[in-house]
């Protein structure tokens, strides 16, 4: 964690936008992974990142899909989607809508499958019914680069192939 945070400390001012993942969550302190799961991602992060961006034109917004009793598997958690819902629904209609995750809404390859969210096909409704446009997510555990896009109700869903996902599309 410090390294990484030293690492984007160097970097020029910039906006980061970053949710934890499952190996943001201890493996094997089990009494800091179940009471303090996200500890040192947050003391790491918190005054470098936001969890919500918005610039007038580009919203983007995270939801934390790691779950530390089941560690590399995520769940959507009902009340962070509302939260997040209610945030979008405050955006002017015309602003993009960004969604990111770090489990995948949507998997191309059977053996990812295990990795996809339960409850992503409900979730997407809801987010394509609230104006999201685009959903990024990752942790497809399989090699190579690059990415694999979606359609799903409506709104393009992004999916990490391993090799990481950028916003090079908009400026911020």
């Amino acid at each position: 964690f410090d390294a990484a945070r030293a690492f984007l400390a160097s970097l020029p001012p910039h906006t980061l936008v970053a949710t934890p993942g499952n190996h943001d969550i201890p493996l094997h302190n089990l009494l800091a992974r179940f009471l303090a799961p996200f500890a040192e991602f947050s003391r790491a992060f918190d005054t470098l990142h936001t969890p919500r961006f918005y610039n007038g034109s580009v919203a983007i917004t995270t939801l934390n899909t790691a779950t530390p009793w089941l560690h590399r598997h995520g769940r959507i958690r009902p009340h962070a989607l509302e939260a997040e819902l209610a945030w979008l629904a405050q955006l002017p209609a015309h602003a993009t809508r960004v969604l990111v995750a770090h489990h995948p809404f949507a998997v191309h390859r059977l053996h990812d499958y295990p990795s996809q969210l339960p409850d992503a096909p409900a979730a997407l409704s809801r987010l394509a019914a609230a104006g999201v446009d685009e959903v990024l997510a990752g942790m497809a555990a399989s090699f190579g680069f690059g990415r694999s896009d979606t359609v799903r109700d409506g709104l393009t869903v992004v999916g990490d192939t391993g090799g990481g996902i950028g916003l090079g599309r908009w400026p911020l």
